[in-house]
């Protein structure tokens, strides 16, 4: 018994050097959509993680959808290797995508016949299938107002496109979303910082009384 229990013992404190990212309070969402630039397919698709945890997309989608509803998988599945650090980007593309300074993709369609066009959506879903964002531009069926529809080189950039990050998610396009020439942003790029609230200011306490020496 003593034997059996060192062993479980032992266990224990080598599982503990072994301890998994948290990935619990990961915010996911399309920062940058380019849907032309030198040719018709020149497009990419960033991504964001607005959390201070570490993110694993592992067995996610992503899918593009027509005016009309039909869709396609950009990426039928993520790999293991589709990671976003804390307030970091990952960076998806077209195999025509054409480096804009530099900024290569950390990750290439799955099915490069298809690509992205005017009056489109833009789905992403997690392992589950649960829908966890999606961007409409154009003449598109929507609950809310879509975005307008980017020109060539130009990119759908999420606000607040700040030092804060890429965060506002209404649900509407045409709220969250303005055209900027672009400039995407992967995995290699500078993080954006935590956002910390103000500490509360407080009055200052009163003097201690005298000591009566």
């Amino acid at each position: 018994r003593q034997g059996t229990l060192k062993l479980l013992i032992s266990f224990i404190l080598i599982g503990s050097f072994f301890v998994l990212p948290d990935y619990s309070n990961a915010k996911i969402l399309i920062s940058k959509i380019q849907i032309a630039g030198v040719s018709t397919t020149d497009e990419f698709v960033e991504l964001y993680n607005y959390s201070s945890s570490s993110a694993s997309i592992l067995d996610w989608d992503l899918r593009k959808q027509t005016a009309s509803g039909s869709q396609s998988y950009l990426i039928s599945s993520f790999p293991t290797s589709a990671m976003l650090s804390p307030f970091g980007y990952l960076l998806i593309a077209h195999r025509d995508y054409s480096p804009i300074q530099n900024t290569n993709a950390d990750l290439q369609y799955s099915n490069n016949s298809v690509s992205l066009a005017a009056d489109n959506s833009l789905l992403l879903f997690d392992a589950a299938n649960n829908l966890i964002d999606e961007v409409n531009w154009g003449a598109v069926s929507s609950t809310g107002a879509p975005a307008a529809n980017p020109g060539a080189i130009i990119s759908l950039v999420r606000l607040p496109n700040t030092s804060e990050g890429n965060y506002l998610d209404t649900d509407v396009g045409l709220t969250d979303f303005i055209t900027l020439d672009s400039l995407p942003y992967n995995s290699l790029s500078p993080t954006r910082p935590q956002i910390i609230d103000s500490p509360t200011t407080t009055a200052n306490p009163p003097p201690p009384p005298p000591s009566g020496d």
